[in-house]
């Protein structure tokens, strides 16, 4: 029996076995593509050209890539495949329909065959990185010399210059800056004098006071809006600089860098919200400074507890971050449980209750002191995941519901605040709940015995909800 294996062995060429399996594959991802990417009615894929010219494309990426010389990149990188690749097939399926379908056998095919073509991606980058460090090790004494003059902080100083002048440009195009989102309430809550906690008052505060008195000092509302920006443009560019920095720090390759510079200079998103005024672009800039200031804490635990400048700028932006978001807080609190346990210091510990206590005593005592109005339905914010499992499962799936349940139900909400329901926002049912007429515990065992009724409903928002914040 042994024999007739190894002779077969013989026989069968690895490279025959390799080429059926590319081809497989790439058929498979050719297939399963539009589980990544939504074509237009318009364009039809499956019957034509379009489909044979991708076919192709995959096998030759395929073969270029499943070599000898590759298969340790391979081995590194195999497991980041498959997470793009189902952060891609999820993504786009919770973009379709609302949520995942776990039942679709195309799900998971589509994540196993698109992951290869994810590896084929990774190890290009991979070895386009190998390939400048190598370069790097090999550069003349001019270049080290010219590298060495831009050393220190005149590096940085470049840098963070650069990121402005090429977003200038887009600046000028859109000017004043994306005012939009939720800016036009907050400002008419500062105009009004009638503010209130929904909104992150800290931000509704500086928007407003560019907005209605330095825009109204220049006889422009457009100035004011346009000053603000410049300065979150100024904020952001300092923080990605930062990041930069931080790369340098630990001696990371040019090439990342390189890459991290063109990415916030030139990437559209980056660039759109660098120039929004949504409270989001310094709530993301102050917990990118947070993620840096915890990591470089975790490098580096003897510096960090012996410096109390370091203490204090940590428990400076995260504090920042809390009362930029109102939500912020759920976010932070398993990181602060996570931090404390990784240190198990006092000095962590007081760090973490000097946050707390700060952000307490703002939104408790200070937020009192400005006549901030805590709206009634602001307490539906944290209870906006089981608000809208409830509400799906009342558009999805109303038969299961009892009359008595809808008379529950009914206590907090009405019919057509119910049928606003939208997966991807939950607005649309939080912001018009009242629990004066049903409490929190008679809530809860509502949302309780409904999901018990309606398991596959439920499960299916907390999964999509999760997946939409992974893939934005």
């Amino acid at each position: 029996m042994k024999k007739n294996t190894e002779e077969v062995k013989k026989k069968v060429n690895p490279k025959i076995i390799t080429n059926v399996f590319i081809v497989i594959i790439a058929y498979m991802a050719t297939y399963f593509l539009p589980y990544i990417i939504s074509f237009k009615e318009e364009l039809t894929y499956s019957n034509s050209i379009l489909a044979v010219i991708i076919f192709i494309c995959f096998i030759y990426f395929l073969k270029k890539t499943f070599v000898k010389e590759n298969v340790q990149k391979l081995k590194n990188i195999w497991s980041l495949g498959i997470i793009f690749s189902a952060f891609l097939v999820l993504g786009n399926s919770v973009k379709i329909s609302g949520g995942v379908i776990l039942k679709d056998i195309g799900i998971y095919l589509s994540i196993f065959s698109i992951s290869f073509i994810m590896d084929c991606v990774l190890v290009q980058v991979y070895k386009f990185i190998e390939k400048f460090e190598q370069k790097e090790t090999k550069e003349s004494k001019i270049f080290t010399k010219a590298k060495n003059k831009l050393s220190g902080r005149k590096k940085y100083i470049i840098i963070f210059l650069v990121m402005l002048l090429f977003w200038i440009p887009v600046f000028l195009a859109v000017y004043p800056g994306y005012f939009s989102y939720d800016a036009g309430s907050q400002y008419l809550q500062y105009a009004n004098g009638y503010i209130m906690s929904w909104h992150p008052v800290m931000h509704t505060l500086i928007t407003g006071f560019f907005v209605d008195n330095i825009g109204h000092f220049f006889g422009s509302e457009n100035v004011g809006i346009a000053l603000y920006i410049a300065l979150q443009m100024i904020l952001c560019s300092a923080c990605f600089t930062y990041c930069i920095y931080f790369l340098d720090k630990y001696k990371v390759s040019s090439v990342v860098k390189g890459i991290g510079i063109l990415y916030y200079t030139f990437f559209p998103v980056i660039v759109m919200y660098v120039l929004c005024s949504t409270r989001d672009t310094i709530f993301t800039v102050m917990v990118l400074f947070s993620i840096i200031f915890m990591t470089e804490a975790l490098i580096d635990k003897e510096e960090f507890l012996k410096s109390k400048f370091l203490q204090f700028r940590f428990i400076l932006v995260t504090f920042l971050a809390l009362i930029f978001r109102n939500n912020g807080i759920y976010a932070y609190i398993p990181f602060f449980i996570i931090f404390i346990l990784a240190f198990r210091k006092k000095e962590i510990i007081i760090s973490v209750t000097i946050i707390l206590l700060l952000y307490a005593e703002v939104i408790g005592t200070v937020y009192s002191l400005l006549g901030v109005y805590n709206r009634v339905t602001r307490r539906a914010e944290a209870f906006s995941v089981p608000l809208q499992q409830i509400a799906r499962v009342y558009n999805y799936n109303n038969g299961s519901l009892t009359e008595e349940e809808k008379n529950k139900i009914y206590l907090y909400t009405d019919d057509e605040t119910l049928k606003k329901y939208r997966p991807e926002i939950s607005d649309p049912v939080k912001d018009f709940i009242n629990f004066d007429n049903i409490g929190y515990i008679d809530f809860f065992k509502l949302w309780f015995e409904i999901g018990i009724k309606n398991p596959r409903n439920i499960y299916r928002f907390i999964f999509s909800k999760h997946i939409r914040i992974l893939v934005s």
